[in-house]
């Protein structure tokens, strides 16, 4: 049992790291306010002042997306971490539109992997992320067909910030259920987010807080997954421009995986890099 718990948790995307199947459209509520900045924002003293805030840039973009996580079963002194890294290259185009920020571009997952297209829309008001595939998806089944790229997609695009003012903050909460290696799991994780401008970079940052619930039958049983995890994560951003120069995500997550009455208590790290690639 041990060992199929590990399997059911290691290829899974708890919170913040893609190393798992897609989810459906986020359901997203946002708190009603965005704290503004304050007068010049934020700043070292060595900071290149802004004339005005910077809007996220647009445009033709590379990026390499690098995940690992280990995970092990609390208690188990005799077992091994299981560890799972991935990677993939990301090429897209995006526009700001009238509905948010419109993105067309690939997934490649792996060194040898198939390319998988996409194209979704960004609100980013509201951090909720349509794929052009959501329309009229039923419930989420698992396994999902290119659910693993698809899904470093969307948690890319929906940290996409609402603001780039430094010193502006702002609190939401995304829930999204997706597979996690062959469950449905609901996750809903509430954000903070913060803005600074250091030198000639904004710097956004947020950390989660997420609680994850799902259940499935597997060869006639019963497995239910339970957890809370807890998140950080960091992108920095050209101050002038509001291009994007790399981010970093880290994610703790305490789960409890199994069958009634035997449930396995299992510890997730992840860690996850996105940087540029020369086009």
């Amino acid at each position: 049992m041990h060992q199929q718990c590990r399997t059911v948790v290691i290829g899974a995307a708890l919170i913040a790291a893609p190393m798992a199947c897609t989810s459906r459209p986020p359901v997203t509520t946002v708190s009603p306010t965005t704290t503004p900045a304050p007068a010049g924002g934020r700043r070292a003293a060595d900071s290149t002042a802004l004339t005005s805030a910077t809007r996220y840039a647009t445009g033709r973009e590379v990026y390499q997306f690098a995940s690992t996580g280990t995970v092990i079963v609390v208690g188990d002194t005799s077992a091994h971490p299981d560890t799972l890294s991935t990677q993939s290259i990301v090429r897209y185009d995006s526009r700001w539109t009238a509905s948010g920020l419109e993105v067309t571009g690939s997934v490649t997952p792996g060194a040898k992997g198939a390319l998988v297209p996409f194209s979704a829309t960004v609100d980013t008001a509201t951090a909720q992320v349509r794929f052009a595939a959501d329309s009229g998806r039923t419930p989420v089944t698992c396994p999902a067909s290119n659910g693993a790229a698809l899904a470093s997609v969307r948690e890319f695009l929906s940290a996409v910030p609402r603001s780039l003012a430094p010193g502006a903050s702002w609190t939401d909460t995304v829930t999204t259920v997706a597979c996690r290696g062959g469950i449905p799991v609901t996750t809903t994780a509430r954000r903070h987010f913060t803005v600074a401008l250091e030198r000639a970079e904004v710097v956004v940052a947020h950390t989660t807080s997420a609680e994850l619930q799902g259940a499935t039958s597997q060869h006639g049983v019963n497995v239910q997954l339970t957890g809370h995890g807890e998140g950080q994560a960091s992108q920095r951003y050209q101050a002038q421009t509001g291009r994007l120069l790399d981010g970093v995500s880290t994610v703790d997550v305490d789960l409890q995986v199994g069958t009634a009455g035997h449930l396995v208590a299992l510890r997730q790290h992840a860690e996850t890099r996105v940087t540029p690639v020369a086009r």
